[in-house]
């Protein structure tokens, strides 16, 4: 794969998805946090540090601006491998594989929050709520600074009891990413610039297959894995799709 495209292929994707009608994300920092989680996770699971291909950088950058959930994107890439593992030829082997997927479990997971089907008596049980509420009391445990962490709890219990704020498409992320931020501003510069040489110590076996933009979205992502291990945060990516 010759990854010195994919941030000009991501860029071109951009372009062209503006040029079509498309609407462009608002928001560069959120695109690029979402690309990174999933690309994590697919890394992850292909059990190599690949970078993502430019058709796949694509497929992960419309799954955003169509406003899938990126709990949603990851939860379904990993139930994939997991059916695969008694099966390796049904392994995905690229996010496009994946899509027909995704976008299923969106679709049923949008009807379910628009009150428009129940979910069938048969089906197995999730207590999302009990977990949602796990979630609450591991961050009432950690070392996030404490407004942060009465507000991140008052988000999780609000979700739930099944109310969702307006106009926020991954509530879930919006919490973790709140909480991150809150306790990056609790460290001093010495502190921050350890985070962050440990960081780029842990991209680095792979830090020169990259481009600059997809280094530098590396580096910040695993920054906030480092800054989640500090202060013990809980990992938001495991809750039960909402």
């Amino acid at each position: 794969m010759d990854s010195e495209t994919n941030g000009d292929e991501a860029e071109r994707f951009r372009e062209q998805a503006s040029e079509d009608g498309a609407a462009p994300p608002g928001d560069h920092e959120r695109e690029a946090e979402f690309v990174g989680r999933v690309e994590e996770v697919f890394r992850t699971l292909r059990g190599r540090p690949l970078v993502l291909s430019p058709s796949d950088t694509r497929q992960a950058i419309r799954w955003h601006e169509d406003g899938i959930p990126v709990h949603v994107v990851t939860g379904v890439i990993e139930d994939l491998f997991r059916r695969a593992a008694e099966r390796p030829r049904l392994r995905p082997r690229s996010l496009t594989y994946c899509d027909d997927a995704v976008r299923e479990a969106w679709k049923q997971v949008a009807e379910l929050r628009a009150g428009r089907r129940e979910v069938a008596a048969a089906a197995p049980a999730v207590d999302r709520a009990g977990a949602i509420r796990a979630a609450a009391a591991a961050v009432g445990d950690s070392s996030a600074p404490e407004s942060a962490r009465r507000r991140a709890i008052d988000a999780l219990l609000e979700l739930a009891e099944g109310r969702f704020p307006d106009g926020e498409a991954d509530p879930v992320l919006a919490i973790e990413d709140a909480l991150v931020s809150a306790c990056r501003e609790q460290l001093d510069a010495i502190e921050r610039a350890a985070v962050r040489s440990e960081a780029e110590q842990e991209i680095a076996p792979y830090a020169d297959a990259m481009t600059g933009d997809v280094r530098d979205r590396a580096v910040r992502r695993a920054e906030a894995k480092k800054i989640r291990q500090r202060f013990r945060l809980p990992d938001f990516s495991r809750l039960p799709v909402l």
